[in-house]
């Protein structure tokens, strides 16, 4: 579970674009990612994901990060609420 120290929560969603034959490790190092969950993938090497962050800026450093793993052509926002804490 994250940690907020702020007064927002921002769920995003995406499709990751990757190298077929790298999925796994694809896979494997988004999952070591805070706040990042796969929740599927195809042989085409599609996967989809969410993000819980709670700020705009740590979405953006995280795509950055998945970017960088290496077979990762693609990542596209197709998803993003905002919650505010009262």
């Amino acid at each position: 579970m994250l940690n907020n120290a702020g007064s927002e929560f921002h769920i995003s969603g995406y499709v990751v674009h990757a190298q077929p034959v790298q999925i796994e490790p694809i896979i494997a190092a988004i999952d070591e990612i805070e706040g990042a969950e796969i929740h599927g993938s195809n042989e085409q090497g599609k996967l989809v994901m969410t993000l819980e962050t709670f700020n705009e800026t740590d979405i953006a450093e995280r795509i950055i990060e998945i970017n960088s793993i290496p077979g990762v052509i693609n990542t596209a926002l197709v998803y993003h609420q905002i919650d505010e804490n009262s």
